[in-house]
């Protein structure tokens, strides 16, 4: 596990800038909300220590380097306010990302206990005392609706789980979503070396039933392989 985590660490700092073309797409997406004077909240979901162990090495290295230029690149934007979810007794936000996170004033804790989100209680416990930043004290909902941010950018882990189900509850409150894959975590690799192709399809699909369920507040970019960031 901490060998895990240092090679990680150490594979961020030495590669090269690389992102999808999606990456590209989906800061596009996200500048033309803030133009038109749009809130944006970013998740970024269960990307935490107890979860590494479970990631596949080769897509946690592009995704983790995605998040972090997705970070970078938006960082400092008051119209950007960036959510760190933490599921509870998993452990703390992984540090290079978590180091990037705490130079925006605009970034909040959410620690819950369900796979979503949005869970449906109006209180969660703070599981993380150290947090340098303050905690939100009720529903993700609530939290949305009292900065005006109808606009979601969902990310983290795993694509097929948690991150599906917030991003579905997100669509049933009537926020409008963005999902770009490149920047989730595809499965949960426990027990297994690397994910299974007919699982990923399975994962695909389900997108796209989601897409067909809510055409209009749901845009989804395909995962795909990195390719050089110009």
């Amino acid at each position: 596990m901490m060998a895990f985590r240092w090679l990680l660490v150490l594979v961020l700092i030495i590669m090269p800038g690389y992102c999808s073309a999606d990456l590209k797409t989906s800061i596009a997406t996200i500048e033309t909300l803030l133009a038109q004077g749009k809130t944006v909240a970013i998740l970024f979901i269960d990307m935490q220590t107890g979860f590494v162990k479970r990631f596949w090495a080769p897509e946690a290295y592009r995704v983790i380097s995605a998040q972090a230029e997705l970070l970078d690149h938006f960082s400092g934007n008051k119209g950007v306010h960036f959510i760190d979810v933490n599921y509870v007794e998993e452990g703390e936000t992984l540090s290079f990302l978590h180091q990037k996170l705490l130079r925006n004033s605009y970034y909040r804790l959410l620690v819950k206990s369900e796979d979503s989100a949005f869970d449906k209680r109006e209180s969660l416990p703070v599981d993380n005392p150290g947090a340098t930043a303050q905690e939100i004290n009720t529903s993700l909902k609530n939290y949305l609706h009292s900065i005006k941010a109808e606009d979601v950018v969902a990310t983290g882990c795993f694509d097929g789980g948690c991150l599906m189900q917030t991003t579905e509850d997100a669509l049933e409150a009537g926020f409008n979503v963005l999902v770009d894959r490149s920047l989730n975590i595809t499965t949960d690799l426990i027990d297994r070396d690397a994910p299974s192709e007919s699982e990923q399809r399975g994962i695909g699909i389900a997108w796209e039933e989601l897409k067909e369920k809510y055409p209009d507040t749901l845009k989804v970019l395909p995962s795909e392989s990195p390719a050089p960031c110009n």
